[in-house]
């Protein structure tokens, strides 16, 4: 039921990625659900209201569903029916493809329909006893559990991180192979602006480093 809630929640904030702020108050909701907190009466009125809009397009599937199964059973019927009642074979190579047909459907409908069932049931387990699961957390609630905590927009925050700290490391190994082409030179007057340069180039990551490590450790 969790790892159902949890998926159903990355796909829907994935799927509401064209609106920044609904993205980010879908995985908002899931960070509610699992830390230790005191939530707040928006945030609680939101999975309710959440769990309504879904209850109208989990009702569209299921009576969907029930169509299929009303038509397979009228096909499976007529196919092993005898004597006048008996369809031909034209008739019934018909009626075996629209069965196959109404399989594949039925198939595709179940799976639409299982993350919806698991995101309500979901929804129902946080919102029972008046949000009391909400407002205390399932790791508080349930610490055999052991959900890991969610971090909003933690991607974005790890690749950002990467790319700074990854454009450093390039600018040292290039620090690097500049000294190493100087290691065995004799140096002279004449190496005074490489030297002045190699010395600048390297020394100009101490600058980057005064904001990056507020940036990225501080804050």
């Amino acid at each position: 039921m969790f790892n159902g809630g949890v998926a159903y929640t990355a796909r829907a904030a994935t799927e509401a990625a064209n609106n920044p702020l609904e993205a980010q108050l879908i995985i908002d909701s899931l960070v509610y659900s699992v830390r230790h907190h005191e939530t707040t009466d928006y945030q609680a009125t939101r999975l309710r209201n959440e769990k309504k809009s879904l209850t109208g397009p989990l009702a569209d599937l299921e009576a969907k569903l029930q169509g299929i199964e009303s038509r397979k059973t009228e096909i499976q019927t007529s196919l092993a029916a005898e004597g006048d009642d008996k369809p031909s074979d034209e008739d019934a190579n018909k009626m075996r493809a629209e069965l196959a047909t109404l399989m594949q459907d039925q198939a595709k409908t179940q799976t639409a329909m299982k993350p919806i069932q698991e995101r309500i049931a979901f929804l129902d387990l946080l919102l029972a006893d008046d949000a009391h699961l909400l407002n205390h957390g399932i790791n508080h609630e349930m610490p055999w559990m052991k959900l890991p905590m969610v971090i909003p927009s933690g991607h974005m925050w790890a690749s950002t991180y990467f790319l700074l700290t990854g454009f450093h490391a390039l600018h040292v190994v290039i620090g690097l192979i500049i000294f190493l082409l100087v290691l065995f030179s004799t140096l002279d007057l004449t190496k005074a602006n490489y030297l002045e340069n190699a010395g600048l180039y390297w020394h100009f990551v101490d600058l980057v480093w005064i904001f990056l490590f507020p940036m990225l450790y501080l804050f």
